[in-house]
């Protein structure tokens, strides 16, 4: 687990170290806007299922297994997505709670584009750690977390008064649990669009719509989850 914190911590700053040159392309077209000023704070809520992997090879009476809203907080720079997810589910009876951590980042190489945007050829960073509470002892837990890399395809335009950004990425990722030295592997799929509107409210406002799925394939196969999520997101400028 200390490894993917640390390599969580790395991802994050090299996104972040990655907002500037994006910052300066955006910024290119929002004349208006300060260098700095496409950053967005915001909030959503997702539909969210959680399930046991056709392999998982816990008694069906201990798998998590659940699909309940979820709820998320997210910092936005650009090509970058920093997010926290919470949810709550009950199992026999018992109340439960899910959450986890999100860092995203991308590099995206141009395949048709100019100043306004384009097609674009995204380099895709991405680091998670979710935790599912579960039944009986700690083996029953899911507390996984993984960092990978990937890529996809992205539509982007930007102009002084809208900006519109869509793009579907796949990631597959290096997997451990917890403080132990188990490990095993996970992929992940992203869609989503995005629509910016600058000084619509405030310094402007961020709209969109995310889908994501992962699947762990863990050594102790008792871990073998899938996820899925769903749903819209707003954010404001600042």
């Amino acid at each position: 687990m200390k490894t993917i914190i640390r390599a969580a911590v790395i991802t994050i700053v090299c996104v972040l170290g990655h907002a500037g040159a994006a910052a300066q392309d955006f910024q290119s077209t929002f004349r208006d806007f300060d260098l700095l000023e496409f950053r967005s704070l915001g909030a959503g809520a997702a539909a969210n299922e959680f399930e046991p992997r056709g392999d998982n090879a816990l008694p069906d009476s201990l798998r998590i297994r659940f699909s309940t809203p979820m709820v998320f907080v997210e910092y936005r720079q650009m090509d970058i997505r920093i997010a926290a997810t919470y949810n709550r589910y009950s199992m026999l009876g018992q109340n439960k709670s899910s959450y986890a951590i999100y860092a995203e980042g991308s590099t995206d190489l141009p395949l048709a584009a100019d100043r306004s945007g384009g097609l674009y050829v995204p380099i895709i960073v991405a680091t998670n750690y979710v935790r599912a509470e579960g039944i009986g002892t700690s083996s029953s837990i899911f507390d996984v977390g993984s960092i990978g890399i990937g890529a996809g395809m992205k539509y982007r335009y930007l102009s002084e008064t809208f900006g519109l950004q869509a793009y579907a990425g796949a990631v597959i990722h290096y997997s451990t649990v917890g403080f132990s030295i188990e490990s095993g592997s996970s992929t992940s799929a992203r869609g989503e669009v995005t629509l910016l509107f600058p000084e619509l409210v405030w310094k402007g406002a961020v709209i969109g719509y995310r889908l994501e799925t992962q699947q762990w394939r863990m050594t102790d196969d008792k871990l073998n989850y899938r996820r899925l999520h769903y749903g819209a997101f707003v954010g404001l400028l600042f």
